[in-house]
């Protein structure tokens, strides 16, 4: 699908403000045998490079799609020799993403605003709005990508809960946060050093949405007290039982500060509603015999708890491992099961 970190494809545009029907201007006329559609007339241009020619505006009674929306697409992509790519209509499945948040090539985040169910729209995307000098399967580097993209439906970013501000608690940090559903009253509340699983939703405080786990259709886990998450996640979660949705409202203090993130400025208040799903006891470190422990030159202590297959690695070999890591009294700091990432490294 055109991820960013994922090879496939997807799509691009920008779009005007109209009423429904067909787009006025440069038009552009489907290829019969499947190849790239005649542009007929100028195409529009928008500052960053990218070019675009819309055939059907779409139906005007519906908003039009915006960050944070969930947008779904039909598309066909192609190098500008007419070599077709991908398309996802020859797989019969349309293509699903949230706008706005980097998911999808620069092109699309930037094309695909501004549109409504049922319109359709050339894109023409220069390299620096696509992959640039990184070769795909199916794209070479630095290729200008062709796609013609078809709006099917659009289902709206959430929106900031509606809360009275005097009934926010406020920590001795600055964190505000209010409970918005009770969760299992009979649960242990989260601790420090369980693992939390939650869906949540981010908002800047003009209520644009920066992120959501439910846009990627997967729920976050994170290890409460390891500093994976921003200090008012590490707060603000606990204390909270499965079932529970909480609102926090977390100072730039104890988010980002004054780092500036891809969809958040500098020095933002952030604003997140986050539903516990689950709390899971950490993993503890593997029991082990102290008569098995084997020590190198170095100094360096290790136990085999499995053997493997294969050969061994070598010096100047890369690797992919996952980890936990333990400090003495059993506390875990970290874990790349968490992040369902294996690390890749050479040695």
């Amino acid at each position: 699908m055109f991820f960013k970190q994922i090879t496939s494809v997807a799509l691009v545009l920008l779009m005007i403000g109209c009423s429904g029907g067909t787009a006025e201007g440069p038009r552009y006329e489907p290829d019969p045998e499947g190849g790239i559609p005649t542009v007929i007339g100028d195409t529009i241009e928008t500052a960053s490079g990218l070019k675009y020619v819309d055939i059907e505006t779409g139906a005007d009674t519906i908003d039009a799609s915006m960050a944070g929306d969930r947008l779904t697409v039909h598309y066909t992509g192609w190098l500008t020799d007419g070599t077709k790519f991908d398309s996802s209509k020859d797989r019969d499945q349309p293509f699903e993403f949230v706008l706005g948040q980097g998911r999808v090539i620069e092109g699309w985040d930037e094309g695909m605003a501004g549109l409504r169910p049922g319109a359709k729209r050339l894109l023409i995307i220069p390299p620096e709005l696509g992959y640039g000098s990184h070769a795909r399967p199916s794209i070479p580097a630095n290729s200008t990508l062709v796609f013609e993209v078809d709006m099917l439906d659009i289902e709206p970013a959430p929106k900031i809960p509606e809360y009275d501000e005097a009934d926010l608690e406020t920590t001795s940090s600055g964190l505000q946060y209010m409970i918005l559903k009770e969760g299992d009253q009979s649960a242990e509340a989260t601790k420090t050093g369980d693992h939390a699983v939650v869906h949540y939703t981010g908002w800047l405080t003009d209520g644009t949405m920066f992120d959501n786990s439910r846009g990627r259709s997967q729920p976050f886990k994170v290890a409460l007290g390891a500093g994976q998450v921003i200090k008012g996640w590490e707060e603000g979660l606990i204390g909270m039982k499965p079932g529970e949705k909480r609102l926090l409202v977390i100072p730039p203090e104890l988010g980002y500060g004054p780092q500036p993130r891809a969809s958040i400025p500098a020095n933002s208040t952030l604003i997140f509603e986050v539903d516990l799903i689950e709390t899971k006891e950490p993993p503890k470190i593997p029991d082990y015999k102290q008569s098995d422990v084997k020590t190198t030159s170095s100094g360096l202590k290790y136990v085999i708890l499995e053997g493997g297959d294969g050969a061994s690695p070598e010096r100047g070999d890369t690797v992919q491992v996952h980890y936990t890591g333990w400090l003495e009294d059993g506390t875990m700091f970290d874990s790349s099961h968490d992040r369902g990432e294996p690390i890749e490294f050479q040695i």
